[in-house]
């Protein structure tokens, strides 16, 4: 059985490594074809392989969650948040839109 690939933290940086085939195809309807194994492939005369090898980081496929909270705990004057100016900096900052709000305190934990 052939496989297309594993994962390393060899470099320090999780890392998805694969080796694999891909076969276009060139036919008489003028159609191209594509189509990937893992293991060289019997290919028709119309037909070429390109070996493939990829290194792609596993933090490609995570999903990044930020939380956070600030208290403040019983102001002497009133505060005022720009939760856009808070966004703008965070989006500069982790490079992704954050969307920010205010909550009344009120029955908060």
């Amino acid at each position: 059985m052939h496989h297309y690939g594993y994962e390393t933290r060899a470099s320090g940086t999780p890392t998805m490594h694969l080796d694999f085939w891909m076969t276009i195809g060139r036919h008489d309807n003028g159609k191209p074809s594509v189509k990937v194994t893992a293991g060289y492939p019997a290919l028709a005369r119309a037909e070429r392989a390109i070996n493939l090898k990829m290194a792609l980081p596993i933090a490609l496929f995570e999903t990044p969650s930020l939380s956070a909270s600030i208290k403040v705990e019983l102001p002497q004057q009133a505060i005022t948040i720009d939760t856009s100016a808070v966004a703008e900096a965070m989006r500069q900052v982790v490079g992704m839109d954050v969307d920010i709000s205010v909550v009344d305190p009120v029955g908060a934990t």
